[in-house]
């Protein structure tokens, strides 16, 4: 699997960057291994930016494999958000999502027909994906 950067880790003020380009990096590369790209916080950061999967990932083959600045101009260029604009808890967020899974007592979304799920913050543009999680 490939070595990523720290969930809080930050690229000139944008808030997951560092991570998510470590992730397209390795997926081209076919080195993710276990790590999904792109994931729900992955997505939550692209929305942000205003940038589509699979412009983001454009942009970081056309950087190379070690030039995080080529990204951001890229990224910059195709017109993404201000890091402040952008800005996200991105641990929050993650911690949230883990929260739906870890408050269904083990059992996954798929293991119920319906399931009560809590709302903690409701956007227009989120897309969430699961996993199985096999408890033990």
């Amino acid at each position: 699997m490939a070595d990523l950067r720290p969930m809080d880790a930050t690229l000139d003020g944008y808030a997951w960057l560092p991570r998510m380009i470590d992730k397209a990096r390795a997926k081209r590369a076919g080195t993710l291994g276990t790590a999904v790209h792109p994931c729900p916080v992955d997505r939550r950061c692209l929305a942000l930016l205003g940038i589509d999967v699979e412009t983001f990932g454009e942009v970081v083959a056309r950087a190379g494999d070690d030039d995080d600045a080529a990204v951001l101009d890229g990224l910059r260029a195709a017109g993404a958000a201000s890091a402040q604009d952008a800005w996200f808890d991105a641990q929050a967020w993650e911690d949230a999502l883990q929260q739906m899974v870890w408050r269904s007592e083990g059992e996954t979304i798929s293991d119920r027909a319906e399931r009560t799920v809590e709302i903690l913050h409701a956007e227009d543009a989120v897309t969430v994906t699961w996993s199985r999680y096999v408890p033990g």
